[in-house]
């Protein structure tokens, strides 16, 4: 399979492991709600959409794992690793740190269904796509040997 089609795969896995793995979430989290009450179900849906929203934002910013069709970028591991964590973790980042400085653990957890899911997603992804082989490196070993 090509390299391009790979990380597209490697993309739609990220983003809807992440929504699935999202909605477990808010199920175990609105499982202490309230059943009855009308305006926290709306809120609910709303809370459900946002975290759906920002699962799509982080996954978009997680593109720059095409960077990897670049060879130099596919060879070097630190590099590699940047082009799947760098983007989520600036953005993930310039939400949280406000949040943490103002000590507000409510809106930390707010948090936790758009994060942990992306991230654990993005670190399967990644241990994925260091397990493959290089596609170049592929065609010089399938390559017969000359004939003397």
């Amino acid at each position: 399979m090509q390299l391009k089609k790979r990380i597209a795969l490697i993309l739609v896995y990220i983003f809807i492991s992440s929504i699935c793995l999202s909605t477990v979430m808010l199920l175990c989290f609105s499982v202490n709600n309230e059943k009855g009450n009308q305006i926290q179900n709306s809120y609910s849906g709303i809370y459900k959409m946002l975290c759906y929203f920002g699962i799509f934002l982080l996954t978009i910013s997680s593109t720059s794992i095409y960077l990897n069709l670049i060879n130099k970028i596919r060879q070097n591991r630190i590099l590699k690793f940047l082009s799947f964590f760098l983007l989520p973790t600036i953005l993930s980042s310039f939400e949280m740190i406000p949040r943490l400085l103002h000590g507000n653990e409510r809106e930390i957890q707010i948090m936790y269904p758009i994060i942990i899911p992306l991230f654990l997603n993005l670190s399967i992804s990644y241990i994925y796509f260091i397990s493959i082989k290089d596609p170049e490196n592929n065609s010089v070993d399938e390559t017969p040997p000359a004939n003397r």
